[in-house]
């Protein structure tokens, strides 16, 4: 069995630069995630744990929305924590998760 641990992933694109919503955030985040479990030859569907950090309570709406989006039915274990800050000011949100597949 394979498994795969990505470390925090933020939004930032490839040239450096942060998007300003956490939507725009959260877009690359998953789509960041996605290209890194292909890399492995897994896929979303195949993640089994998830943690997020978001820096405003506000943002949750927007955090299971784009979970839903990429997930869909899947359900894997899920720990959100709103903290003070992140690494940068500009970042909004952190995912880090967890796969597994054959």
């Amino acid at each position: 069995m394979r498994i795969v641990t990505t470390a925090g992933q933020v939004g930032i694109t490839k040239d450096g630069v942060i998007p300003a919503t956490v939507e725009e955030q959260l877009e690359l985040i998953w789509t960041n995630t996605a290209a890194i479990l292909a890399d492995d030859g897994l896929k979303l569907s195949d993640i089994t744990s998830i943690r997020g950090y978001i820096v405003d309570r506000d943002a949750v709406k927007a955090y299971r929305a784009a979970f839903r989006k990429y997930l869909g039915d899947v359900n894997p274990t899920s720990t959100l924590v709103v903290v003070k800050e992140l690494v940068a000011p500009q970042l909004l949100v952190e995912i880090e998760v967890v796969a597994a597949g054959a």
